[in-house]
């Protein structure tokens, strides 16, 4: 039975995972274009925080204006590009658009930020179901490191 469940998650599950991370493969460094496009949206140097009260703050102003650059909960097409500077021309996106935004942007000011996507199982039952199931209920959001650990910052509000 283990030598069953280490060939199913070996020989299955782990290089499925490993082609979809391929495939889903979002570059995390700030190119020239981000840098400009951030420097638009918030004008003046883009310097680490110095403290936690400075990046709470940092965090509720790059989330604020993404807000106002893109209020529309209309989804960029896909096979388009979805960088920062595609949604600010759009200005609109889901929230999988805004959270890409709201990490790059971060990012410019020397944060480190990670994407989650969020799955509901109430409509599938399983986990596995509901990472399967198209159109089933998910939302994306940022979350960034802070002195004080990680801190989820939301994409369709503040």
């Amino acid at each position: 039975m283990l030598k069953s469940l280490l060939v199913a998650v070996f020989g299955i599950v782990l290089p499925a995972a490993v082609l979809l991370g391929a495939y889903n493969n979002v570059p995390v460094t700030v190119t020239k274009p981000d840098l400009q496009t951030a420097q638009l949206l918030l004008p003046g140097p883009h310097a680490p925080p110095r403290d936690f009260e400075e990046e709470v703050r940092l965090v509720a102003r790059v989330q604020d204006r993404i807000l106002t650059v893109a209020p529309r909960d209309e989804g960029i097409p896909l096979g388009q590009s979805r960088e920062l500077v595609d949604l600010t021309r759009a200005r609109h996106g889901l929230c999988f658009d805004r959270s890409r935004a709201i990490e790059t942007v971060l990012r410019t000011y020397g944060l480190r930020t990670r994407h989650l996507s969020i799955y509901t199982t109430a409509e599938c039952g399983s986990v596995l179901r509901s990472l399967s199931t198209p159109g089933n209920s998910s939302h994306a959001v940022t979350e960034v490191k802070t002195r004080r650990g990680w801190m989820i910052v939301d994409s369709n509000s503040r």
